[in-house]
């Protein structure tokens, strides 16, 4: 498999190790290479010295100069490219290139319409379990009386699943009422099948877009100038 780069080499090996992300596009179409190294960097201006490699269709290798700069990248997650999703992993040494799963990515989550009395760390844990795997909760959203208008997660996802948009809740009085999900920091995807990768036009899945769908806009959070915990 052949390899490009830009930017140099002067770490030593075993540094390297544990100052590289895999990345992968989640797209239906080749993505440009050249335009993907510019605008990262132009992105991540931040990082000084970042090497950028090329490892295969939509796959890149990203090495950072210190590691304050790998986990601020990390911390920021999720990032995107043009509107496709990227997903970063950290490359464990034991594995080869090809070995390594980029199937999942960290989300900061927004649960929405829950009663006042639910924000918990034992209700956390059972919405989170939902997802796959729950990372942390945002103990705001939980302990902080004025913040309850939601719940904050921070979850691990498959990417290539459908989002979730909401579950049910059935009320003591034998109401069922509809809880919705907002992500943040969501890219592009597609309104007809709920996955990412691609939009309600280009979907795989939908010939045409669907008459109702379960999925749109609404499950983006617009605004995540503030963000607490992360």
């Amino acid at each position: 498999m052949e390899r490009s780069s830009t930017g140099s080499r002067n770490h030593p090996n075993e540094s390297l190790l544990n100052l590289t992300l895999d990345d992968k596009l989640i797209s239906m179409k080749p993505l440009n290479k050249n335009t993907f190294h510019a605008i990262i960097r132009a992105v991540w201006c931040f990082v000084i010295g970042l090497i950028v490699e090329d490892i295969d269709t939509n796959m890149f290798m990203f090495t950072f100069p210190k590691q304050q700069d790998k986990d601020r990248i990390l911390a920021n997650s999720p990032w995107n490219f043009k509107g496709f999703h990227m997903v970063l992993s950290h490359c464990p040494p034991e594995l080869s290139i090809n070995e390594i799963a980029l199937n999942f990515s960290v989300f900061w989550i927004q649960i929405h319409g829950l009663p006042m009395d639910m924000p918990t760390n034992k209700n956390a844990e059972r919405i989170g379990q939902v997802f796959g795997n729950l990372i942390k909760s945002d103990r705001a959203s939980i302990f902080g009386v004025t913040l309850r208008r939601y719940l904050r997660l921070k979850v691990e996802l498959k990417v290539e699943q459908p989002l979730l948009e909401g579950f049910e809740l059935a009320r003591p009085n034998g109401e069922v009422r509809k809880i919705l999900i907002q992500y943040e920091r969501l890219s592009d995807f597609c309104y007809g099948c709920g996955r990412l990768g691609h939009i309600v036009q280009t979907c795989p899945i939908y010939m045409f877009p669907p008459d109702f769908s379960k999925y749109g806009p609404w499950m983006r959070v617009e605004n995540t100038s503030v963000r607490r915990n992360d």
